[in-house]
């Protein structure tokens, strides 16, 4: 819907999680998770209004669940 954030999320070899806001132009990032601290092998995004889930597991199979809340403070 108009007004809602348009989120990418991106994991990487180093664990981190980058999160994109790509309704800036430019689009800027928002937050690093670092949580995993192994490769991210796989990252789910799971939409919402006011507050977003994203479900990540690193090489090992550890899963994490993030909460996020509109402004895109890590919950």
């Amino acid at each position: 819907a108009a007004g809602d954030p348009l989120w990418l999320l991106v994991g990487s070899a180093s664990g981190t999680i980058s999160a994109w806001d790509l309704g800036r132009r430019p689009a800027k990032l928002v937050a690093n998770i670092t949580q995993h601290g192994l490769p991210i092998v796989s990252l789910s995004f799971f939409p919402g209004r006011g507050t977003s889930m994203a479900l990540s597991a690193d090489r090992r199979g550890r899963i994490m669940l993030h909460a996020f809340s509109s402004s895109m403070v890590l919950l």
